[in-house]
């Protein structure tokens, strides 16, 4: 994190990050400057709150005073990912991003395979089959 970004207020980065997004969904900036629209993506948050690199923002998450501020923002991109799962073009990138930065996304992949039900009756066959 730079030095002007060093000790950022909750109110601060909570600014940032939503000048970030607001950038990236084409809004004008201050100075009344539009941009294409652009995906939401960790390291383009972590740049915009003032961090070297998205594992940076990530360790500051930890930080009591800011990071709900910080996991506030994150699940923002990790919500606009999750919505490019039900869009065909933005499906695969999608995936990729879930399953790489966020925790949790992966655990489906990793859970596939074979798995074995046994059901055992006690008891009269009879009272199964009425």
């Amino acid at each position: 994190m730079d030095k002007k970004a060093a000790n950022p207020s909750p109110e601060e980065l909570r600014k940032r990050a939503s000048r970030y997004f607001n950038l990236c969904d084409g809004e004008a900036d201050e100075n009344g400057n539009t941009s294409k629209p652009k995906p939401y993506t960790l390291s383009g948050l972590a740049l915009a709150l003032g961090f070297d690199g998205r594992r940076s923002m990530l360790e500051f998450a930890s930080d009591v005073l800011c990071g709900s501020e910080i996991t506030r923002a994150v699940t923002k991109v990790e919500e606009y990912a999750e919505t490019r799962l039900y869009d065909r073009d933005g499906l695969n990138g999608a995936k990729f991003v879930l399953s790489a930065a966020f925790a949790g996304w992966g655990a489906a992949e990793e859970a596939k395979g074979e798995a074995t039900l046994e059901i055992r009756f006690e008891g009269e066959a009879e009272d199964f089959v009425k």
